[in-house]
């Protein structure tokens, strides 16, 4: 088997990494075993998530040898930073499909252990990227005051939004009035930090986007994450999973 694939993988450059397709192939091994003994119903889309975020765990946090084609690659990616004791961090994010005039934001909820608190996405209306990216950021401001948390950390990966929010930069007509209303409420709430982080930091976000977009995101992920967001969140912070693996659901 090692012996084909390497043939095989070798004549096609297109294709992934052969440690790639293995996590893959380890993957789809366990998805047949939960579906002939578990009666689960397989879904493509959480064995590639879970897959590929296997694969960055392993890079990030495995031990021995690294594999010799990853080697010469640069470091990891910056990834999820802690707020201080007492603070929660929001982590926001936002997507707007070609010529489409409905977006979709998610934000989730994480304390300083990187633990799981809550989180939402919802479906919005946007004629921009930038658009949909503020709406993100109004939309967790608007959790912050619903819930009355005083302190806290909202990151986004557009720096667009930030600078714009922080500095008021000169931005499109299409967001004007989604930043005034963000301006007010950050100017409510000062101990509200609005920062950006690289979007490697914001994978967590981006999972709930995409799976808000394709509505395979399950109801319960907040307090029963599925396996694939479950590495997400132990990527970011490893002594999330020293608690109980989540049940399969």
């Amino acid at each position: 088997m090692d012996e084909w694939l390497l043939k095989f993988t070798s004549k096609k450059l297109h294709l992934p990494s052969l440690e790639t397709i293995g996590y893959l192939l380890w993957q789809v091994w366990k998805e047949c075993n939960n579906f002939i003994f578990r009666g689960t119903t397989p879904e493509v889309c959480r064995v590639v998530d879970l897959a590929k975020s296997q694969q960055n765990s392993y890079r990030k946090w495995g031990f021995g040898e690294e594999l010799a084609e990853t080697s010469a690659k640069p470091k990891n990616p910056p990834t999820w930073r802690a707020p201080k004791i007492g603070c929660l961090k929001l982590n926001v994010d936002g997507s707007l499909g070609e010529e489409s005039t409905e977006g979709e934001v998610a934000c989730v909820v994480r304390d300083p252990s990187g633990t799981l608190l809550d989180g939402f996405t919802k479906t919005v209306c946007a004629e921009s990227s930038f658009q949909v990216e503020t709406l993100g950021v109004l939309e967790a401001l608007k959790f912050l005051k619903e819930n009355a948390i005083d302190e806290a950390v909202v990151e986004t990966d557009s720096q667009l939004v930030v600078d714009n929010l922080n500095f008021e930069h000169q931005a499109e007509s299409t967001a004007h009035g989604v930043l005034k209303e963000s301006r007010i409420l950050l100017q409510q709430m000062p101990q509200v930090e609005l920062a950006h982080c690289p979007r490697s930091a914001n994978s967590v976000a981006d999972w709930a986007t995409r799976h808000h977009r394709m509505k395979t995101i399950p109801l319960n992920w907040r307090a029963s994450p599925p396996l694939a967001l479950w590495a997400l969140l132990c990527v970011d912070a490893p002594v999330v999973g020293l608690h109980d693996f989540p049940p399969m659901i």
